[in-house]
Formats: structure tokens, C-alpha cells, sequence
């Protein structure tokens, strides 16, 4: 991790391959996500800078980002961030069930 070489990071990086399971869509609340709250290079970042680096990154082609966007903005029936919604859930209950553990086990060593 020490060498700044870049071809050191791609080999490494080729070994180590990644790649999207989930729906197209999904990823593209994430780049959105990402573009509107401006995380990336200080906001400078476009959406489709950020959607290339995710393509690159997980192995996966979302061609038609700002159609599946679109998409995203006619969503009537559920949340226009339908997936980022699911993984604050997720998170959230991640930390509730391992907060509540500590707390069993804890109570459980002072009986």
C-alpha cells in the first residue's frame, strides 16, 4: 500500500474483481445519490463521471442511466429512492439488533 504506482493498484485491483447483483436502478439512486449530495471530487463530479467510475468498479453496463432516472421520477406507487430507503432500513436495524444484544448480554453478566 505503500508504492503510488498505479499499475501496482490495477493488478491489485484486477484480482480482486467486483460486480453489481442487484438491479440496474438501483445503482443509479446510488450515483444520484451521490451527484446530487455532492460527494465526489468537492461536487465537481457530473452524474456521468460518477456513473462511469460505478460501471468500471462493479462490472456492469447502466447505458441508459438517465432513462432509469427518469423512471426513477415517474415512481408513483413507492419512494423515488426506493433502494437508498431499503439500505438505511437495513442499517438501521443492523445497529438496533446489535445494540440490543450488547444490552442483553450485558444485563445478563449482572444477574
Amino acid at each position: 500500500y505503500q508504492q503510488t504506482d498505479s499499475a501496482f493498484i490495477s493488478e491489485m485491483m484486477v484480482t480482486k474483481r467486483r460486480w453489481w447483483s442487484g438491479d440496474k436502478v438501483e445503482l443509479i439512486e446510488i450515483a444520484y445519490g451521490i451527484y446530487y449530495t455532492h460527494r465526489i471530487n468537492g461536487g465537481r463530479a457530473e452524474v456521468g463521471d460518477i456513473v462511469e467510475w460505478l460501471e468500471e468498479s462493479l462490472n456492469v453496463d447502466l447505458g441508459q442511466a438517465y432513462r432509469m432516472f427518469l423512471d426513477i421520477r415517474r415512481r408513483k406507487t413507492v419512494s423515488y429512492t426506493k433502494f437508498l430507503d431499503e439500505m438505511r432500513e437495513a442499517i438501521h436495524k443492523q445497529i438496533d439488533e446489535t445494540n440490543s444484544y450488547r444490552k442483553s448480554k450485558k444485563q445478563g453478566l449482572s444477574l
